[in-house]
């Protein structure tokens, strides 16, 4: 983290002394109310990285302050996305997914998952009859029913070439 590319001034005075907590928290209070906060990483898509990934969503989080709750949620819908991702996107080849976590001030978060796989479109299929028992129930369609109820906001697009879905929560 550049704490100087991110507006923050850092100044020494010599012979003064330390302040690191309170400068620690200084820097979480304005990251908290700074506006367009955004960080992006990519990943190989398979689901040996998925543990990484939700480590890397979950950090950023933290950072905002972020209760044990929705992380908890998050991460299961990070799991649900990410693994379809890996296994489904690149059909045996060897592919990415770039994570993009975008924190807009006013206490909400966006989740942008990236790749270049098969064009799919998860919001086009049917919500499953969670009615139904397991046994009665279509195979799939589970997870983004999942993904759907947890967060607050869940869009697909396909654009240059790429599956772009966007997953959004208010904390």
């Amino acid at each position: 983290m550049n704490l100087k590319k991110m507006g923050f001034k850092i100044e020494l005075i010599k012979n003064a002394q330390q302040y690191d907590d309170s400068i620690i928290l200084e820097v979480i209070d304005k990251m908290k109310n700074k506006k367009g906060y955004e960080e992006e990483k990519c990943f190989k898509a398979n689901n040996q990285e998925l543990s990484r990934v939700q480590e890397f969503i979950q950090n950023i989080l933290l950072r905002f302050g972020c209760n044990d709750k929705t992380i908890m949620q998050i991460n299961l819908v990070v799991e649900e996305v990410f693994v379809n991702i890996a296994n489904y996107a690149y059909q045996n080849d060897d592919g990415t997914c770039k994570v993009i976590v975008n924190y807009d001030g006013a206490k909400q978060v966006m989740i942008t998952f990236e790749d270049n796989g098969i064009p799919f479109n998860p919001l086009e299929k049917e919500d499953p009859d969670i009615t139904l028992s397991a046994d009665k129930r279509e195979v799939g369609g589970l997870g983004i029913f999942i993904t759907k109820q947890i967060m607050d906001q869940v869009e697909y697009t396909y654009e240059n070439q790429k599956n772009v879905l966007k997953i959004t929560k208010i904390l």
